[in-house]
């Protein structure tokens, strides 16, 4: 089983993956729907709600290989403490410190 926080991880890094290199995720609030499964298909879904000076604000969410929503952001006021949790994550993965591994779209 993969847990909420880690289906939220896999949708920080997607975010980031979206936007580029320069782009930095100032807020992500997120709510775990239901489980995935390791070496489950899953996608990940997003748009564009609108777009300000120097700010996007986008919906995302993860969905399974039945076109079930597992875990989704959530709009609303900052998450510094979540979010910094996530970006440590991320960070770790990236430097290669295991954390999960996206193969054509399987979770493992």
């Amino acid at each position: 089983m993969v847990h909420g926080p880690l289906q939220a991880i896999r949708i920080a890094d997607g975010i980031l993956g979206w936007f580029g290199g320069t782009a930095r995720l100032t807020s992500l609030r997120y709510r775990h729907l239901r489980p995935a499964y390791a070496g489950s298909p899953f996608e990940l879904r997003g748009e564009v709600e609108r777009i300000e000076v120097s700010t996007v604000h986008c919906r995302a969410w993860l969905q399974d290989g039945k076109g079930e929503m597992t875990t989704r952001v959530l709009g609303g006021r900052d998450a510094a403490g979540l979010l910094a949790n996530l970006t440590h994550a991320v960070a770790r993965q990236r430097m290669g410190f295991p954390s999960y591994q996206n193969t054509n779209g399987l979770l493992r």
